[in-house]
């Protein structure tokens, strides 16, 4: 996994480069907000010791997400586009054991770039990748505790160890207005060898300016 997240920098560092591109292309800022579905996820909890469990193994993780980004755009008109920008996102997830469910709240922040073909057609296909400044989880699970269930609650957050990759296409709704479809894979090492990492869709709108 060390090869992706050292692949998410590099395509981060290509598209800043290209940011610098001389460019007559009309649009310098875009913005856009999505929604979708965390789905085929895993929660790998390694061997964390609560005061009355213990967790090992992998656990059943999904749910939906939510997020806001934004970009300063460049590029070669008629032809394709960069960006490299910011992004904000939540996830109320849920995680199985032993049957039941409980939840888990994921909110990230960090950076995120894309490249986009501009060809002369209304539909724009695309790569991006994102890499987290901070990830924060929160985690309820409910234990035994001298007969009676009790709710444990845990956070947990990690800078820099959370990264995604992925693609999609982008559809001219508008001239300057966009709505997309993508696929993302993310993954997330946290403290106490906790590890996330999933697949998603989404779908949204953005706004070139």
């Amino acid at each position: 996994m060390k090869i992706l997240r050292k692949a998410s920098i590099t395509l981060m560092v290509l598209v800043s480069i290209l940011l610098f591109l001389p460019s007559s292309s009309h649009a310098l800022i875009d913005f856009g907000v999505y929604g979708g579905y965390y789905f085929s996820g895993d929660m790998e909890w390694g061997d964390v010791q609560y005061d009355y469990a213990e967790l090992t193994g992998p656990s059943d993780l999904a749910g939906w997400e939510y997020g806001v980004r934004g970009h300063f755009t460049s590029g070669i008109p008629l032809l394709f586009s960069t960006g490299l920008g910011f992004f904000l996102q939540k996830a109320p997830l849920e995680y199985e054991i032993g049957g039941s469910s409980f939840d888990a709240k994921k909110t990230t922040y960090g950076f995120d770039c894309f490249a986009q073909l501009e060809i002369p057609i209304p539909i724009h296909p695309y790569v991006c990748a994102g890499l987290a400044i901070n990830e924060k989880v929160e985690v309820k699970l409910e234990v035994e505790v001298n007969g009676e269930e009790t709710t444990v609650s845990k956070d947990y957050d990690k800078y820099f160890r959370s990264h995604y990759y992925g693609f999609g296409v982008a559809f001219t709704f508008f001239p300057r207005i966009y709505i997309f479809g993508e696929y993302l894979y993310t993954r997330s090492k946290q403290k106490k060898r906790i590890v996330l990492k999933g697949n998603a869709i989404h779908m949204g709108a953005k706004i070139s300016i």
